[in-house]
């Protein structure tokens, strides 16, 4: 077995996707590596495969930049992984090198069974240079590496294969979209709490302070309607998506299959979708409301941010101002507009200051005018944040009381 790789850079960079993916802080140490497949068939294929317990990788070794030999003794099929940390370690060693540069990267098996890492240097024909002559001399270094076995319990995720369902194109600025403004609310793991639930009509984030609804621009097809992805799988997503113009997709039972030009990636996903039908509901009552300046709330909101208690918020209906309070520090912003605010005049919520920041959702490109509508039933007292365009909303519950 041979593989040589005429651009250094471009290893790089496969390795270190790879890695991205693998080196998962809820993975286990000794489950963290990179694996090369390798196949015979008309000519020899390769890949690079990182995976963890909800994304798997595989990227395509390029006839363009390497060159794969397999021996008639060889398998039909040649797998081997090793240490993600370990391999690029030595690998990053070469990197802005400053009198020389990596001409190609060899790796081949030795006859005890490890990896035998070679790297050909050649000097830079400049004023870089090491000499004053312009003859370019080599320079050859040679690392052996240990192999792990590949254990039988990996190999379902390492052979999969794309479903036979029709592949989809979907633009990934849609996508993108999304993951700008709503993964930054999820939580690291595989609960309900670290879930981008695409939903037929609407994307949705719940945290255990309050809930966050946007309508879903993803309508190509019903690959991103009725699933969740985990936040290890959104991270990943935003990664892969963020070079490209537009990815292919699929589904199966358990995986969105993402195809690029020398890529494949499956995404385990989740088929739990929050009930957030009640929200939908109160939301339509926007009878008593106000507007404020964003930007400006959110500078009010550093200040308070600098005491671990919650805000008091509160609305002088005469002088149409918003209040906003902690132990030590009070201040008052002007309301850009008030509706029906009257009934309200005396009530007040209180919520941490970090989730204000958080339900105040969007970039440049949204709306500096926000919008709360209170809303109280019997059942439940509820304040929404939105803008002019109810494209999206936030919504958490909050104990409202009256303050003579």
């Amino acid at each position: 077995m041979r593989i040589s790789c005429n651009d250094y850079d471009k290893l790089m960079a496969i390795l270190t996707d790879a890695s991205f993916v693998i080196e998962d802080p809820m993975t286990k140490e000794e489950a963290r590596n990179i694996v090369f497949k390798l196949e015979k068939g008309d000519s020899v294929t390769g890949h690079v495969i990182g995976y963890n317990n909800i994304v798997t990788f595989k990227q395509v070794l390029s006839k363009e930049f390497f060159d794969i030999t397999l021996e008639d003794s060889d398998n039909d099929i040649v797998l081997f992984q090793i240490k993600s940390k370990v391999l690029l370690g030595f690998l990053n060693t070469y990197k802005n090198l400053r009198r020389t540069y990596v001409n190609e990267v060899i790796f081949e098996f030795t006859p005890t069974g490890a990896l035998k890492c070679t790297v050909i240097e050649k000097d830079k024909a400049d004023e870089d240079s090491m000499f004053e002559d312009d003859t370019v001399k080599e320079y050859v270094s040679q690392k052996v590496f240990k192999l792990r076995p590949v254990a039988n319990n990996q190999l379902e995720q390492i052979n999969m294969t794309a479903p036979s369902a029709e592949l989809i194109t979907i633009p990934c600025l849609n996508l993108l979209f999304h993951i700008k403004n709503l993964a930054g609310l999820l939580q690291q793991g595989t609960n309900i709490y670290s879930m981008l639930q695409f939903d037929n009509d609407y994307v949705v984030v719940v945290n255990p302070s309050f809930t966050v609804t946007m309508q879903n621009n993803v309508q190509d097809g019903d690959i991103f309607k009725g699933i969740s992805i985990y936040y290890k799988g959104i991270s990943f997503l935003n990664r892969l998506c963020l070079p490209l113009d537009s990815i292919e997709v699929s589904k199966d039972q358990n995986h969105v299959y993402i195809k690029t030009e020398n890529t494949e990636s499956f995404i385990r996903y989740s088929t739990q979708i929050s009930n957030y039908n009640m929200f939908l509901e109160a939301f339509k009552h926007n009878e008593n409301g106000l507007a404020f300046d964003k930007l400006y709330f959110k500078d009010v909101i550093r200040r308070l941010s600098l005491e671990d208690e919650t805000v008091e918020f509160g609305v002088d209906v005469e002088n149409n101002m918003l209040t906003l309070s902690n132990s030590s520090f009070n201040q008052e912003m002007p309301a850009i507009k008030m509706k029906n605010m009257e009934v309200f005049s005396t009530t007040k919520f209180k919520i941490m200051p970090d989730i204000f920041n958080q339900v105040l959702i969007g970039d440049e490109s949204f709306d500096d005018t926000t919008f709360i509508y209170y809303y109280k039933s019997d059942n439940s007292k509820l304040v929404f944040f939105t803008d002019a365009t109810r494209d999206w909303f936030a919504v958490a519950r909050v104990n409202m009381y009256e303050v003579k």
